[in-house]
């Protein structure tokens, strides 16, 4: 994981990007590690950018249920919905928490380039310039993949004023 987030810093590099924005998670700190030292920026850490509250699940806890098949869990994938983890965020605390936090970004920056990292994919920013590339490991019998470095070259072809990378 972390040469991609070296391989991103060194596409980057180049770019003018006059922000760096990270969630309160360690792991989007640790992905823009590289790309902000590269560019001489600081990232800026904003909460509300945090990924799903799981409530009595949080930590390693889901991953645990998912593994000893827990009927909850299943139950999770099938209807989509977090809150039924006791004291879990539901999908409208969580967009009322991320999308707000995400446009205030963007009003902050209207004629910058802005790298946003955060782990909330399923929270699609509905803008009509917006163009939404997800990552992907490889299927079962080896193709496939789509790492984050080949996101953003394919994103900068289209020569962005802001990119949200989520992990």
């Amino acid at each position: 994981y972390h040469w991609q987030a070296q391989r991103l810093a060194e596409r980057l590099a180049a770019e003018r990007i006059d922000a760096i924005y990270v969630t309160s998670l360690r792991r989007t700190h640790e992905t823009a590690a590289p790309t902000a030292a590269a560019l001489g920026l600081v990232p800026v850490e904003v909460p509300e950018l945090r990924e799903v509250h799981l409530g009595e699940w949080e930590g390693e806890l889901l991953r645990q249920k998912v593994a000893d098949g827990d009927p909850l869990a299943a139950r999770l994938w099938v209807e989509e919905r977090w809150d039924l983890i006791p004291g879990a965020e539901s999908h409208e605390q969580l967009e009322g928490r991320v999308v707000p936090a995400l446009q205030a970004i963007a009003d902050h920056h209207p004629d910058e380039r802005v790298v946003v990292l955060e782990d909330t994919a399923e929270l699609p920013l509905h803008h009509p310039h917006t163009v939404r590339l997800e990552a992907r490991p490889a299927t079962i019998d080896g193709p496939g993949a789509v790492d984050l470095a080949q996101l953003v070259r394919t994103a900068l072809r289209l020569r962005p004023d802001r990119i949200v990378v989520g992990e």
